[in-house]
């Protein structure tokens, strides 16, 4: 059987080895839940979509940027896929010249429209670009959209409005736990705290101490919101209220909640997203699969689900070990990096770097350092600092990205920022550097709370992350790019750790620096 006989896109002539086999085991998994951890170059979405049809199934499937969600829709378009986004993509035609609405207010995206606050629009039936959106994808068979949307709208507006699915696919289900945490979250900036005139509690009160005054300061937007004029103003403190009404029912929960520092004011977040999932994320669909390359049933339990409540399986990477070698570089002096490190330790640190970059000058690379600061610290210690580009925040990463792809060997890019959403195929990076294990900073409230109630947390994150680092640079079949790892924590880290098999099996231990292999035609 070929794609098209399953009413795929014809630009699939046929389907790679396994693909086909896994879609058919997973339509007749018994579970509602299956966890699908399929490495970059699997062709996953293949997979799912094939799932989709064999179960002739009313399909949503969420992704993590808007990006993936455009990639996905030009790819299967031929098959019907319909994209829907959230109100803040479509322009409010009211507004606009020739609107019934035109110079009322300024203009405006459908997520400020008057419509919001109770103003009446004879485009909402039909010439909205919104609501025109939402009506095709309650028709159509399967729609993508992203987490964000589809979350906003279980957390604050018409979870029906899509209509009712019989599977819903996460795409990068590793970031599941981290959409549905930020979605059940509320908070208040300093500026809507002194605006409410109500005098809140510190950052480091208690939760019920902040649900109290939120309870408080409800009364108060009420009557502010009553004595509002603008549709503007009123949008604002409307969505207020919404916080102000979750933070009331945080101190009532039995969840745990923390309170962190946010925008002078306060944002009060669920320790664990698992009792939010069910109603904001899953809807009671009766199919779920969570796919990524890293998915774990760790991430599955973040989610509030058992073992008894999944099925997992494996993909194997499409891509020979051969060609993405992931080299622990074991030599004495040993170094872990830490902030305990001295002076000697991160020469020698540096030292050993040089030495990978040294024997790759005819090709360039990437240096994954995970904070900006130690970036730094390599550039004023490294023999090759003249040919680093360095991001020197997270607002400078993208044009010392674009310029990194521009540039030729020797370049290398030196960034703390890199574990996602970038890919650098074949010449545009043939190795990296992971110059320290990815382990989260501790110190934040959530974090610190995460990490005493699950010994296994920070480990689970680092593990996430170093995975997606080392995928940047591999990304097709006759792709090749090496990964090496520099940091001596990676020694206990790597038998402590969860990763899936395909990533286990590139695994090398080398004493010194291995020769490059071979480029062919560039």
């Amino acid at each position: 059987m070929n794609p098209s006989e399953l009413g795929l896109p014809s630009k699939f002539e046929g389907f790679r080895d396994g693909q086909l086999e896994i879609a058919a085991e997973l339509s007749s998994a018994d579970k509602r839940f299956v966890l699908l951890s399929a490495p970059t170059g699997s062709g996953k979405t293949i997979i799912y979509m094939t799932l989709a049809r064999l179960l002739e199934a009313r399909t949503l499937v969420l992704v993590g940027t808007k990006g993936l969600q455009d990639q996905i829709v030009a790819d299967f378009d031929e098959m019907g896929v319909v994209d829907q986004r959230g109100q803040g993509n479509y322009p409010c035609l009211a507004l606009e010249d020739g609107g019934e609405m035109y110079g009322t207010a300024p203009l405006s995206m459908c997520d400020r429209g008057p419509c919001k606050v109770g103003v009446e629009c004879g485009l909402k039936e039909r010439g909205c670009e919104y609501f025109d959106a939402q009506r095709r994808s309650r028709q159509a068979q399967v729609v993508v959209t992203n987490y964000a949307y589809w979350l906003a709208l279980g957390a604050w507006s018409d979870p029906a409005a899509l209509g009712q699915f019989d599977l819903l696919v996460l795409d990068e289900a590793h970031n599941a736990p981290d959409w549905v945490t930020r979605s059940a979250s509320a908070e208040v900036g300093r500026r809507e705290v002194q605006e409410l005139d109500v005098d809140a509690p510190s950052i480091e009160d208690p939760v019920m101490d902040w649900s109290r005054w939120a309870a408080r300061a409800s009364v108060v937007c009420k009557r502010v919101y009553g004595a509002a004029t603008s549709a503007e103003e009123k949008l604002r403190l409307q969505g207020l209220g919404r916080r102000l009404a979750r933070i009331v029912a945080a101190g009532g929960s039995q969840d745990g909640w923390i309170v962190e520092r946010w925008h002078g004011g306060a944002r009060l977040v669920p320790v664990w997203p698992r009792g939010y999932c069910e109603k904001l994320l899953f809807r009671s669909i009766p199919r779920v699969v969570l796919t990524s390359a890293t998915v774990t049933s760790q991430t599955a339990g973040y989610l509030g689900l058992r073992k008894k409540d999944f099925d997992y399986t494996e993909v194997d990477s499409a891509f020979s070990k051969e060609r993405r070698p992931f080299v622990f570089v074991t030599a004495q002096p040993e170094v872990r990096v830490d902030r305990r490190m001295t002076e000697g330790h991160k020469r020698i640190w540096a030292r050993r770097i040089d030495e990978i970059i040294a024997g790759r000058m005819d090709r360039k690379g990437i240096i994954h350092t995970r904070s900006y600061r130690r970036a730094q610290e390599l550039v004023e210690r490294s023999r090759f600092a003249d040919s680093m580009i360095v991001p020197r925040d997270g607002r400078d990463t993208q044009p010392m990205v674009e310029r990194f792809r521009s540039s030729s060997a020797p370049a290398i890019l030196v960034s703390a920022a890199l574990e996602e959403g970038y890919d650098f195929p074949y010449d545009e990076c043939r190795y990296q550097v992971i110059a320290k294990v990815p382990f989260l900073d501790s110190r934040g409230p959530l974090t610190k709370a995460r990490s005493e109630l699950d010994s296994d947390y920070l480990n689970y994150e680092a593990a996430q992350d170093l995975i997606q680092m080392a995928g940047r640079g591999m990304r097709a079949e006759d792709d090749l790019c090496e990964t090496f790892i520099v940091d001596g924590h990676w020694k206990w880290f790597s038998r402590t750790a969860t990763f899936p098999g395909w990533f286990k099996r590139a695994w090398k231990r080398k004493k010194g620096i291995p020769e490059p292999p071979r480029l062919v035609d560039g």
